[in-house]
């Protein structure tokens, strides 16, 4: 099957060829990217800074995701008052904004975590860990 695909301002045309009988078929798409646009924007670090709980099997982490910036980790520096975090996500110094949720990372800049949008991740060890606001 051989596929072409030509963008024309705000139309999405398709012709897909696949033998005699589909050869010329065109397929039209409306074009919806501010839609797209509007679900892919990440939020600003600002937005997302403050208290969270990273919630797991039998542990409750309270966090703080703040604006000091960690250059080395391309991030910005979680603080981590109760010890937990050490413990749950070893490595973990620093969070960025992800186009569908939240990234923590370790100074080396590499994720160590993420968080989608409803706030479900996965540590490295491979138990299941949510990211919470906290009041």
């Amino acid at each position: 099957m051989i596929a072409v695909v030509t963008l024309l301002s705000s139309t999405a045309a398709c012709v897909a060829s696949e033998g005699a009988a589909e050869k010329g078929k065109e397929i039209t798409m409306a074009d919806q990217s501010s839609d797209l646009q509007a679900s892919l924007r990440m939020a600003e670090p600002s937005e997302i800074a403050g208290p969270r709980l990273v919630i797991g099997v039998n542990v409750r982490c309270g966090i703080r995701l703040t604006l000091d910036r960690i250059e080395s980790a391309n991030g910005w520096r979680v603080t981590d008052s109760e010890g937990c975090l050490t413990t749950l996500l070893p490595g973990a110094i620093a969070w960025r904004p992800a186009p569908d949720g939240i990234d923590l990372a370790g100074a080396d800049g590499l994720t160590v975590v993420h968080f989608d949008a409803e706030g479900k991740g996965q540590a490295p060890s491979g138990a299941a860990l949510t990211l919470a606001r906290a009041e």
